[in-house]
């Protein structure tokens, strides 16, 4: 679904891997309206793990075309593993998406999480977002609480936490946790295969 949607309610897509199915799990995010928005006050329904799209404004263009004159388009429907709705919370997102990721991720096998979306759509704040209100906390700042809560409680192993943040921007990749990253060391770097990214800084966590 690469069409973009200038509606009130933008979406916002999840991708993360089922190990249970051996596929990867596409969910659909609807942010509620905001004032920056134009246009008609609902043009998104979420029923079920579908997303019904609704738009108006092609509907006023094809009539002035006189393409078609009917006063309700036919709205256009997306199937999804699953969909969050306006009301959803942020907790809802990680126990549907986040925890089960993690869970696999402590028996060994590889997580990843993924945000997709048009600018605006809501992937900064399903992911990153950090408030002082725990229950705005995104995607990330949950899983690592998690993971430190539930490696404490496993006296039956011994963990080494480690962190590294790479953006990936042109084809080019930098290294955020560089020391000297503001000028300019820890950029370009190679990713070997397996991907593996040479001179990587990995930054061991004693808390979250």
């Amino acid at each position: 679904f690469h069409r973009s949607l200038h509606l009130s309610c933008a979406l916002s897509f999840v991708l993360a891997m089922d190990n249970a199915s051996g596929r990867v799990q596409v969910w659909a995010r609807v942010r509620p309206p905001i004032e920056q928005d134009h246009g008609p006050c609902h043009a998104v329904d979420c029923i079920d793990k579908t997303v019904r799209v609704r738009n108006d404004a092609e509907a006023v263009e094809r009539m002035l075309g006189q393409v078609d004159t009917s006063p309700s388009p036919e709205p256009k429907e997306f199937a999804f593993d699953g969909v969050f709705g306006e009301s959803s919370a942020q907790r809802d997102v990680f126990m549907q998406i986040g925890l089960p990721v993690l869970r696999e991720a402590l028996r060994g096998i590889n997580g990843t999480i993924l945000a997709y979306g048009q600018t605006g759509s809501g992937k900064t704040h399903s992911l990153l977002h950090q408030s002082s209100k725990g229950e705005e906390a995104g995607l990330l700042p949950r899983l690592v609480a998690s993971l430190f809560l539930m490696i404490s409680q496993d006296v039956a192993n011994v963990y080494d936490v480690e962190a590294a943040a790479v953006q990936v921007y042109n084809e080019q990749v930098d290294d955020l946790l560089n020391p000297d990253h503001q000028s300019g060391q820890g950029n370009n770097l190679n990713v070997r295969d397996g991907g593996i990214v040479t001179g990587l800084n990995w930054i061991r966590c004693m808390k979250p």
